[in-house]
């Protein structure tokens, strides 16, 4: 009967994720240049987000551009085309994921040993600080400067993997972007990826599995 539920629970949470291909569009946010973008929806599905449905995104390179007026192909992945590795793929690191994740659950602070002093609010100044912590992390290069805003949330974001109070990338994933018009890659930006409900969904199916295994052990 377990193993039956759990097949089941594997079974809905895939249900629960449409399929990571669809267009999208961008419009600005605050900060410049980079993030704020939201981006929206205009065919098919990309990850959890089906048409007419946004999320706000950060850039993860600095050679990639997209404007706001073409539509773009998304795909889902765990890495952004082209960035800083010669491979081309650059893979998504733990601390911009662990970053991505307090963002949009909404509990980025300026400070985590002091959060009277407030969290992120979405100005202009927080999101050029958010968009170059993002960059750092990333192993990119960038003209401009380094707010003292950046690098705390650089520092938080290495500290909480390094003592790893964060691992992996959790439920956030790159979308990596092709120019409907001109055929060519653009901007890689971050999505969460399943939504926070399917992602429960996954910590239990997880969980299952590791009593699933723990039985065979014990079996053998």
């Amino acid at each position: 009967m377990k193993l039956l539920g759990f097949a089941a629970l594997a079974a809905l949470l895939l249900m629960s994720v449409p399929a990571e291909a669809g267009q999208v569009k961008f419009s600005d946010g605050p900060g410049s240049p980079g993030g704020e973008f939201i981006i929206t929806v205009v065919s098919g599905n990309v990850g959890p987000y089906t048409v007419g449905e946004s999320w706000v995104g950060f850039c993860l390179e600095t050679t990639e551009y997209m404007n706001f007026s073409d539509t773009f192909t998304a795909t889902i992945a765990d890495y952004a085309h082209k960035g800083s590795d010669p491979s081309g793929k650059d893979p998504l690191s733990a601390e911009s994921a662990y970053l991505y994740t307090k963002f949009s659950e909404g509990t980025l602070l300026y400070d985590p040993a002091d959060p009277g002093l407030g969290g992120y609010n979405g100005t202009a100044t927080d999101a050029d600080a958010l968009q170059r912590a993002f960059w750092i992390l990333e192993d990119e290069t960038y003209s401009g400067g380094t707010a003292t805003q950046t690098l705390k949330w650089v520092a938080e974001a290495q500290n909480a993997v390094a003592t790893g109070a964060w691992i992996g990338l959790g439920n956030v994933r790159v979308m990596n972007i092709t120019n409907d018009s001109t055929g060519k890659l653009a901007q890689s930006q971050l999505i969460m990826v399943p939504v926070p409900a399917a992602g429960l969904l996954g910590i239990a199916m997880l969980s299952g599995l590791a009593v699933v295994r723990r039985i065979r052990r014990r079996r053998g």
